[in-house]
């Protein structure tokens, strides 16, 4: 994936805009989903980044332990394994693995094939699939819950809150706050801010400290409320109780009970979960990570968001892959199907585009 060389588009109220895009095409397609042998996702095993030259031990075992796996690949992707019975470990196995890669490339294109090793160190084959999240900025504002509460309308801002309680405390969406990439782009804008104020109109000026004084204001104490427990175990009562009575309050409670209904199908998983790229580019030092493209920020309007997001391209434009969902399947046991469950990320994400365009109405 190249570099980033345009800045984001952003998110402007009464859009359909789905969310800041940084302009470039989908690396992968979307992973494919079915029904298969998931035994392997118990166990622990990690990349493969130097095979070097192992101990004793393990050498006279590791190819063994490799060519297992590709038995078990060959025979799922049909296909003829080259395996090679008297070479020098791991160099006879980096050749099989070599000519696994050019049929897997046949067999199904969208699968990468990648070493991988059990927590003994012992070598085996999986496949991983990734999907792309088109480097998009999947930022969820919370202003909108101060333009609620302003509005004195409860049942929406208690509805909205237990929607973020979900995505922070289940799903795992940063906060916006100290350290996190958000907050300090916030902070380095804000001190720009200071540091030159004879470059701005007296009225412009003080406007921008007026935004920063609301984000210093409310974003500390929302933060608070977002944590709570209780606020998560009233999402079903509160999207069953809720009653629309304008448009805005039925986009809402749309992606409200959405967003309940991938919280009933993956109560525990979270979106951090399967951010496994290493997995694929084992390498790669410079990557942009998942906090940078999928965190809370304090708005998606104005001045504000169109910063934000420049400021993050400028750390993400020397790197050249992201931190994104990647399911695999270990071949160290044989598997009947291919199976890469991407399913929740997914639906998170369409979820949380849906949700942005519902909270894009309050005003």
């Amino acid at each position: 994936m190249q570099a980033i060389q345009q800045p984001a588009t952003f998110r402007r109220k009464h859009r359909s805009i789905a969310r800041c895009s940084k302009g470039k095409k989908d690396k992968t397609q979307t992973a494919a989903t079915g029904s298969g042998s998931d035994a392997f996702l118990t166990q622990s095993f990690g990349p493969v980044t130097d095979l070097g030259r192992p101990s004793s031990k393990l050498a006279k075992n590791a190819g063994q332990y490799f060519y297992q796996s590709l038995r078990h690949l060959a025979a799922l992707y049909q296909f003829n394994p080259f395996i090679i019975t008297d070479g020098k470990y791991p160099e006879n196995i980096l050749a099989s693995f070599t000519h696994a890669k050019e049929m897997m490339k046949q067999k199904a294109g969208e699968v990468e094939l990648v070493i991988t090793q059990d927590k003994e160190g012992y070598p085996f084959l999986s496949t991983a699939l990734e999907l792309s999240t088109g480097w998009t900025l999947y930022y969820v504002p919370v202003d909108p819950l101060v333009k609620l509460h302003r509005q004195r309308n409860r049942p929406a801002f208690t509805l909205l809150l237990s929607v973020y309680a979900y995505l922070y405390q289940v799903a795992g969406m940063p906060l916006c706050r100290d350290y996190s990439p958000t907050y300090s782009c916030y902070d380095m804008m804000q001190e720009n801010l200071q540091d030159n104020e004879a470059g701005y109109e007296p009225e412009e000026y003080q406007g921008y400290l007026r935004d920063f004084s609301a984000l210093n204001r409310f974003l500390p104490v929302l933060n608070k409320h977002i944590v709570k427990q209780v606020h998560l175990d009233e999402f079903e009562n509160r999207v069953q109780s809720f009653q629309a009575v304008d448009e805005m309050e039925e986009k809402l409670l749309e992606a409200a009970n959405r967003m309940l209904s991938v919280y009933r199908s993956w109560p525990d998983k979270s979106f951090m979960e399967n951010c496994n790229s290493e997995f694929l580019y084992p390498d790669e030092e410079e990557r942009g990570y998942v906090e940078q493209y999928f965190s809370f920020c304090w708005t998606t309007e104005g001045w504000m968001i169109e910063h934000l997001c420049e400021c993050i391209n400028c750390e993400l434009q020397e790197r050249s892959v992201m931190d994104q969902p990647t399911a695999l399947q270990a071949f160290n046991q044989a598997q009947h199907v291919p199976y890469h469950d991407l399913s929740f990320e997914k639906e998170l994400l369409d979820t949380i585009s849906q949700l942005i365009d519902a909270i894009n109405l309050i005003v």
